[in-house]
């Protein structure tokens, strides 16, 4: 079996509410199906389950995995890391009389950024500047297209803003480190100070992230949790909560309801629908092994995330 990928627990999708209103002719077929009259009290609660259930069940689709955030957080460690060894390095002093040499275009420059061509080479001290007798016209030049290096996944919204969640989370209060350096002007100092903070608020996000126990979205978590909500909802009703997977005396009744329940609902939110057998041993597991209970679930727009049309989930720490 393929080892499950550690995912997030903040995931974020966007979209409306989930609607799930069968007809009565539908009612009909789903009652056939299961071989029981089904009263509106029943039929009111499962259509409160299946919703509850089509409202997070996208939110496992779209978990992100942990390791984006974790290259996120490695990213600002390293640029962190460059500015307190610039600040603490003790640059070499030229002879008395000695001018420190300038750094060069080809230092100054950013890896990637193409020389410029000879007719962009700025002139050197004491050059005159060169001048054209035809004005130059300006022209638009279009931005080059943005390049994602084919071995570096793509860090999107989410995992970065989980990232810097845990960073901010983790970093020290202002009072704390500036309380060692009061009366002290050295703002060089005070600036390693705060990266020093930032250095170590990285290693203690790197750390929770790499947590075994840290919560996460699990592949069909919610639906498990549905089938328990349904089997409760029978068993309070006294239906038939039966999920053999023997069919020599007739498939189980309410191995028949969820699959019918699940002809209404979307496509990417069925579970284990080409054959009866599967659906039976997935019901049984889902028994043994519980779900997620809607009392357990939580939408939050308490961490900032700027959007008005998506529906966010986060795990309480």
């Amino acid at each position: 079996m393929a080892r499950s990928v550690r995912t997030l627990p903040l995931a974020s999708v966007s979209g409306g509410n989930p609607e799930f209103s069968p007809t009565n002719e539908q009612w009909k077929q789903i009652e056939r199906a299961y071989g029981h009259a089904l009263s509106d009290n029943v039929r009111q609660d499962i259509v409160a389950a299946t919703i509850n259930f089509l409202l997070f069940e996208p939110f496992e689709r779209a978990a992100e995995p942990v390791s984006l955030a974790r290259e996120r957080v490695l990213t600002v460690q390293k640029a962190a890391k460059c500015a307190h060894d610039a600040l603490v390095t003790a640059p070499i002093r030229p002879g008395r009389g000695a001018r420190p040499p300038r750094p060069t275009a080809a230092a100054c420059r950013p890896e990637g950024v193409p020389a410029p061509t000879e007719e962009e080479q700025p002139p050197t001290e004491g050059e005159p500047k060169p001048q054209s007798a035809v004005p130059p016209v300006a022209q638009p030049v279009a931005p080059p297209p943005e390049q994602v290096p084919p071995d570096e996944p793509a860090v999107t919204a989410t995992s970065t803003f989980y990232a810097h969640h845990l960073i901010k989370w983790h970093f020290a209060d202002e009072t704390f480190w500036s309380r060692k350096f009061r009366g002290r002007n050295d703002k060089f100092v005070r600036l390693r100070r705060v990266l020093v903070s930032l250095l170590d608020a990285c290693t203690s996000a790197l750390a929770e992230l790499d947590d075994p126990n840290l919560p996460g979205h699990r592949e069909g978590e919610c639906w498990r949790g549905w089938v328990l909500e349904l089997t409760r909802i029978a068993k309070q009703h006294k239906l038939p909560i039966g999920a053999r997977t023997d069919t020599t005396h007739g498939p189980s009744p309410f191995v028949e309801l969820v699959r019918e329940l699940q002809r209404y609902v979307l496509p990417e939110a069925r579970r284990h629908t080409h054959s009866y057998e599967a659906l039976a041993k997935a019901i049984q597991r889902a028994r043994r092994g519980g779900g997620v209970s809607a009392h357990s679930r939580t939408i939050s727009r308490d961490l900032g995330i700027p959007s008005d049309e998506s529906l966010y989930r986060y795990a309480t720490r």
